[in-house]
């Protein structure tokens, strides 16, 4: 009986919890994401857009021509580009990370029927390899992405001779690159189901084993 519960709850269930979970809440693969942001992004709204903020700059500065502005306008093509881009990311993203917080949320759920899936759980938030923290870790790369490109497109905007490089003064003032995880007490609340089921879990041994020792004692006894 008890290699059959270990079986059960600690092999059979998680692999259907998995099934369960990306089933009912299916997401898409990298390859499939990135595939639906190019087909989302380059369309002709998009060119739409920059040549109507080609044409709002040059109404705003009162030329024709864009060799006549102040600055680069190759720069500040690249400026608008990516903040137009930035928006089609951020739609696509927060559906895609929506789907896998439900996946993961429904798999917690599933840990009431195995104490495997909750120390999953539970072990991975530790060890901040879990899907939130990946989550947060990819959106704090995704935020220094965006100022690097800001950074970079801005001084090719800033600069209107097509022979300008970025010298050593320009990445002196961009910073590194540093991540830090959040505590685990700031991100609790991603893991309340899977703490709730170590509990019940835990109830469930400790009454278990009394009985088991109760039994055992009067068998003794006997």
């Amino acid at each position: 009986m008890l290699l059959i519960f270990w079986a059960v709850t600690s092999l059979i269930i998680p692999k259907l919890a998995i099934d369960i979970a990306a089933n009912t809440y299916p997401g898409i693969s990298t390859q499939e994401f990135y595939s639906r942001m190019e087909s989302d992004l380059y369309t002709p709204d998009r060119l739409a857009a920059i040549e109507q903020y080609k044409q709002d700059t040059l109404n705003q500065y009162r030329v024709t021509n864009i060799s006549d502005l102040p600055f680069n306008w190759a720069g500040a093509e690249l400026l608008f580009g990516e903040s137009y881009s930035d928006k089609v990311f951020d739609k696509l993203f927060s559906q895609h990370t929506q789907q896998l917080k439900l996946q993961d949320e429904t798999y917690q759920q599933l840990a009431v029927l195995s104490p495997l899936i909750a120390l999953q759980v539970i072990s991975s938030a530790l060890a901040t390899t879990d899907w939130r923290h990946h989550q947060l870790f990819t959106s704090a790369a995704e935020q220094y992405r965006r100022g690097l490109m800001q950074t970079l497109n801005a001084d090719v905007r800033d600069h209107k001779d097509a022979n300008h490089l970025g010298d050593k003064q320009l990445w002196d003032t961009i910073p590194e690159f540093s991540y830090q995880p959040p505590a685990l007490p700031q991100v609790i609340d991603s893991y309340t189901s899977a703490l709730r089921s170590i509990g019940i879990w835990a109830v469930f041994m400790l009454v278990a084993s009394g009985v088991a020792i109760r039994q055992l004692s009067s068998e003794g006894t006997a």
